[in-house]
């Protein structure tokens, strides 16, 4: 077994070489750091396809609304008026579009290097008289009290599915509900 001659080790780490040494590591922690953003950017246009796909052949709102119209109690527009299978179609689609809205706004409000865990918080606000109440909604269960809330079950289900496009394109998009006469909108919040 050869031995180590440590002396010549020690003329690699000169004052003339140590610079190059330093600037060659940091270089290679920076193009890592680079990789793994672009790593992690790329998994979430993924998933924002891969999400956007199963709205349109499995989570197709309209054909779900046709479904569960005949399966629900009359003059009932919330959750708790549904019967059997549709209240089980129901949550599935309000759990997938909870997912697809959450990687929307991961992407959308990422930094650079970083991802700021903000979600997308649905807002409920209400006018009256010079009043205006505020009510937020971020999960899956406050989705279903907000529907049975306000009666809203068919109207907030168009929202959601129209909302991931409005998200992709940075604009707002708010939605009145005549009935309650309250306004749905979306904002970002940590």
């Amino acid at each position: 077994m050869p031995e180590i001659d440590f002396t010549q080790i020690e003329t690699w780490f000169t004052a003339e070489t140590l610079p190059f040494i330093i600037g060659g590591v940091l270089l290679l922690v920076l193009l890592f750091l680079y990789l793994a953003h672009r790593m992690r950017v790329m998994h979430l246009k993924a998933m924002i396809k891969r999400n956007r796909k199963a709205s349109i052949k499995k989570y197709n709102v309209s054909a779900l609304l046709e479904k569960i119209d005949n399966k629900r109690k009359p003059e009932s527009n919330d959750f708790k008026g549904l019967k059997g299978k549709a209240k089980k179609l129901v949550k599935q689609y309000l759990k997938h579009k909870h997912n697809e809205i959450k990687y929307i706004a991961i992407f959308k409000t990422r930094g650079r290097f970083k991802f700021k865990l903000k979600a997308c918080v649905i807002k409920i606000t209400q006018e009256k008289q010079d009043r205006v109440k505020k009510e937020t909604y971020q999960s899956l269960r406050d989705y279903i009290k907000l529907a049975n809330k306000y009666d809203c079950l068919d109207q907030f289900m168009v929202y959601l599915d129209e909302l991931p496009q409005y998200m992709m394109d940075d604009g707002q998009f708010e939605y009145y509900l005549d009935t309650h006469d309250v306004t749905i909108s979306y904002q970002y919040q940590s």
